[in-house]
């Protein structure tokens, strides 16, 4: 691959990307809301101090292999895509065509749930209690295992995060920074129809915050 852009001046070495240096695999699918921005399917990724985070996976030398962890992907009603940034050592980053990839599980299923009426201010401190919904169609009792996927802001100024006034964990998260978890717990919590999450804390210093757009709860059924 040659770099673009105006004709080399006269006696000079045309320049060329070089030898790459980073190869990233990023995903297109229905998935948590890594990005906090409310849209749940697009191109999954986050940086963080200038680093990649939540993506399928970074690889830095041959045979530039990478295995995606889709253990938790929940299953899909269209095509997923997967394209590549490959990044060469001069800094030029050339992104492939997109392909679409099909999820197929042929002995379980991945479902998540959304949250709603989820609070504008979603923080709790001095013995304050919020909640929000989630909304789960299926008969959890089929469930064989359950997650929870949430972002918080100083989570771990939390005292309780329970499902149906059952709780889930204490704390989770991190001491006035952002955090994302993902939290495994029985199915019995879950109750088929409206469920109820709710964040509780006595902390008198900074609030324990659930960061937009809410938590997510995944339910795994086998076929």
């Amino acid at each position: 691959m040659v770099a673009t852009g105006s004709p080399p001046a006269p006696n000079k070495t045309e320049f060329t990307p070089g030898p790459v240096r980073r190869v990233d695999i990023i995903g297109l699918d229905d998935d948590y809301n890594w990005e906090g921005d409310g849209s749940y399917r697009q191109w999954h990724y986050q940086t963080d101090l200038g680093e990649l985070r939540r993506h399928i996976g970074t690889v830095y030398g041959a045979p530039y292999r990478v295995t995606w962890n889709n253990r938790w992907v929940p299953d899909q009603d269209q095509p997923s895509q997967i394209v590549v940034w490959i990044t060469s050592v001069h800094g030029i980053t050339y992104v492939t065509p997109p392909i679409n990839v099909i999820l197929r599980r042929p002995s379980r299923s991945v479902r998540m749930y959304k949250s709603s009426d989820v609070p504008e201010g979603f923080g709790v401190r001095t013995s304050a209690t919020m909640t929000c919904k989630i909304m789960v169609a299926d008969d959890p009792a089929a469930a064989s295992a359950a997650r929870l996927v949430i972002s918080t802001w100083a989570g771990n100024h939390a005292d309780a995060l329970s499902l149906n006034d059952r709780l889930v964990v204490e704390r989770t998260g991190k001491d006035d920074y952002y955090s994302y978890d993902e939290i495994n717990f029985q199915p019995s919590l879950v109750h088929r129809g409206e469920n109820h999450f709710s964040i509780h804390s006595t902390t008198l210093q900074h609030m324990a915050e659930v960061n937009w757009p809410g938590p997510v709860l995944l339910l795994e059924f086998p076929k």
